[in-house]
């Protein structure tokens, strides 16, 4: 049953990068780019729903993996936890010192 979750976690991981991701790293780009070619004010707020896209990408790549660690296969699960945790365990120990 593990087995099966985690082929399921695969691949709804692989449809996201493939499909949402990259539509919003498109459309940042497009932003981007357009905002450039724009006089202001629109050039402001082009640049401005870049930005958002940008920071919606960062939120969509963290929970990809969340959802499926890349090293999972490699390393198995125990390994592919304590990696994503590190930051977490970084940002704790800092808070504590």
């Amino acid at each position: 049953m593990k087995r099966g979750i985690s082929e399921r976690r695969r691949r709804l991981a692989h449809a996201l990068h493939t499909g949402p991701v990259q539509a919003v790293a498109g459309l940042a780009w497009r932003l981007d780019a357009a905002a450039r070619q724009a006089g202001p004010p629109l050039a402001g707020t082009l640049a401005d729903g870049a930005a958002d896209a940008r920071d919606t990408l960062r939120e969509m790549r963290s929970l990809l993996v969340t959802l499926h660690p890349p090293n999972l296969a490699r390393v198995g699960l125990d390994v592919a936890l304590a990696d994503s945790a590190a930051p977490l365990r970084a940002v704790v120990a800092d808070r504590a010192a």
